[in-house]
């Protein structure tokens, strides 16, 4: 999920990128050593700087606590059996291709539309011209932010207002969503709607939804 989010926000030609995937080198570089005790000291020391950098890793996409802190262990664990000579599972080549593989599938399509009506896909379009920091609102009153999201492949990062993530969604969800009237964009709650545009967006997706809210009542 942190891959995905770098390449998302920044794509493969950024420095976070290019220090993820530094991290991921150094990860499978404690794997491959060899028994020699200088070459351990030096990982070792090492290490550390791996720690807190997996630490920034889950704070960025909010990761769960206790699941990040079984995963650290885990990763320790690892290390241990292989200071004693025990071979992991996993071959290391492999784990660094389906790591990079897996962000770029998730940042690379292009979203299906095909099957979407005209008024879900005149939505999308104006999806598209959302800033990051945008807030929706549910029918419960229950509200996410969009932390990021990309254009192309129409997926989106929602964290709640604790600013902790919440899920992952397709544009193809929230189009439905609006378009039934069971979920409606509103402003951010830290600043007013100052650019016209936004609020045109806002405008007019809002009053989609209630337009079909209303039909839905007439019809019953």
């Amino acid at each position: 999920d942190y891959m995905a989010h770098l390449l998302l926000r920044y794509s493969d030609d950024s420095e976070q990128w290019r220090q993820a995937l530094g991290l991921v080198e150094d990860m499978l570089w404690g794997l491959e050593l060899s028994g020699s005790a200088g070459e351990w000291l030096r990982w070792r020391q090492n290490y550390l700087w791996m720690e807190s950098l997996i630490d920034k890793c889950f704070d960025v996409i909010g990761y769960d606590t206790d699941k990040a802190l079984k995963l650290k262990r885990s990763i320790s664990r690892i290390y241990q059996l292989r200071e004693r000579n025990l071979k992991p599972e996993a071959a290391t080549e492999d784990i660094r291709k389906r790591l990079v593989q897996m962000s770029e599938r998730r940042a690379g399509q292009r979203a299906d539309m095909s099957h979407l009506s005209n008024q879900e896909k005149t939505i999308i379009e104006k999806l598209r011209l959302m800033e990051f920091g945008t807030w929706f609102e549910y029918k419960n009153g229950r509200r996410e932010k969009v932390a990021w999201f990309n254009p192309n492949s129409l997926q989106f990062l929602f964290v709640d207002q604790s600013g902790k993530r919440s899920g992952m969604k397709t544009g193809n969800e929230l189009a439905r969503a609006i378009s039934n009237g069971d979920l409606r964009m509103i402003g951010a709650s830290d600043k007013p709607l100052v650019e016209r545009s936004m609020e045109s967006i806002f405008t007019d997706l809002n009053g989609r939804a209630h337009a079909r809210a209303s039909g839905a009542q007439h019809v019953g």
